[in-house]
C-alpha cells in the first residue's frame, strides 16, 4: 500500500515505513543443524524475518533452536515453526490493543510481558504435541526475538545465547547445569530483554551440543577471528584465515558447529549466528588517485 505526499514544495520528509517493510535490524544471519555423533538429527533451528502479520512497521524477527530428542526427528523438525506461530499469535493479539505492553519503556515490563507470552506459546505447543500422541515431555528451546531497540531471549533448557559486545562475551542465559531437566510440565522460562548498543557485534544461539564442547569465550573468539578481528585476550584452538564480506553467516555457523563436533561433542549441534556489525568496513581499502 502506498500513499501520495501532501507536503508543499520543498524538502520532502523521510518516508515512514510501509506495510510489508521493516527496519534493517542486522547485517545478516546464518543457521545450521548437524547430527554430529548421534544417529538421528532431533535438533532443529529456524529463522524468520517479520514473522507476524502486523510486525513489519516495527521490525520483529524470530530465531529458535529446539532440542526435541525425546520426541523424535519428525516432530522436532516442526517444533520451531509451531513455536514461532504460537508466539506470533500472542504478538498479534497484543498489537491490536490500544497500548501494546511489549513497547513499554521499562525493560522489566518488556521482559515480563514476553515471559507471559512465550510461556503461553509453550503451553499451546505442548498441548498440540501431547494431543498428537507425543511423549509427555516439553522440548528444550531457545528463542530470540530481534527488534529495532532491543532483543528478547527466552530459554528453557540446555541451549544458550551469548552476545559479543565490544569484544567481550556476554552470556544471556543460565548455564545448563543450573537448570533442571525438562519435566512433563512447562518449566519456568528464563527471559531477558536486552537493550541494543552500537557496540553489539553478533549474537550466537546454540544447542547444548555446542556448549558441551566449546566455551562461550572460545565461540565468540572463533567467530571474531574468522571475521578478521584480533582476539589477543582469548586463545582459539583452531587457526583459520578470516572470511571476507562475500562469505555468508551460514558458513560461520557451520564452521562453529563443526568445531564442536571436532572437539568431541556427543550430541546434535545447532547454531544460529546474527551479525550486527559490519566487520569488513574497517578493512576496506580507500583507492588512491593512481588507481
Amino acid at each position: 500500500m502506498s500513499s501520495a505526499s501532501n507536503d508543499p514544495e520543498g524538502a520532502a520528509p523521510e518516508d515512514p515505513l510501509k506495510w510489508g517493510e521493516s527496519p534493517e535490524l542486522y547485517l545478516s544471519y546464518g543457521t545450521v543443524s548437524l547430527a554430529g555423533r548421534r544417529p538421528e538429527l532431533t535438533d532443529a533451528v529456524a529463522a524468520e524475518r517479520s514473522f507476524t502479520v502486523l510486525s513489519p512497521p516495527m521490525g520483529l524477527d524470530y530465531f529458535a533452536v529446539v532440542d526435541g530428542r525425546h520426541l523424535g526427528a519428525a516432530v522436532a523438525e516442526r517444533l520451531p515453526s509451531r513455536l514461532g506461530k504460537a508466539i506470533a499469535e500472542q504478538v498479534e493479539g497484543e498489537l491490536l490493543s490500544e497500548s501494546p505492553r511489549f513497547l513499554a519503556a521499562s525493560r522489566d515490563d518488556v521482559a515480563a510481558w514476553w515471559r507471559a507470552a512465550i510461556e503461553e506459546a509453550f503451553r499451546v505447543v505442548h498441548g498440540e504435541v501431547a494431543g498428537e500422541g507425543g511423549a509427555p515431555v516439553v522440548p528444550t528451546a531457545l528463542v530470540a526475538l530481534v527488534m529495532d531497540k532491543y532483543f528478547v531471549v527466552a530459554s528453557s533448557g540446555g541451549a544458550k545465547a551469548v552476545l559479543c559486545r565490544g569484544g567481550e562475551h556476554v552470556q544471556l542465559t543460565p548455564d545448563p547445569e543450573r537448570m533442571p531437566p525438562p519435566p512433563a510440565v512447562i518449566p519456568e522460562l528464563d527471559v531477558v530483554a536486552v537493550e541494543r548498543k552500537d557496540r553489539d557485534e553478533f549474537l550466537i544461539l546454540a544447542s547444548g551440543g555446542l556448549w558441551g564442547a566449546v566455551s562461550t569465550e572460545s565461540a565468540c573468539a572463533f567467530v571474531r577471528r574468522r571475521l578478521g578481528e584480533k582476539t589477543s585476550r582469548i586463545a582459539v584452538p583452531w587457526e583459520a584465515p578470516p572470511v571476507d564480506a562475500g562469505v555468508s553467516a551460514t558458513l560461520l555457523a557451520r564452521e562453529l558447529a563443526e568445531k564442536a563436533v571436532h572437539a568431541g561433542s556427543q550430541g546434535n549441534v545447532s547454531v544460529a549466528i546474527v551479525l550486527f556489525s559490519d566487520f569488513w568496513a574497517q578493512f576496506e581499502r580507500v583507492p588512491t588517485g593512481d588507481e
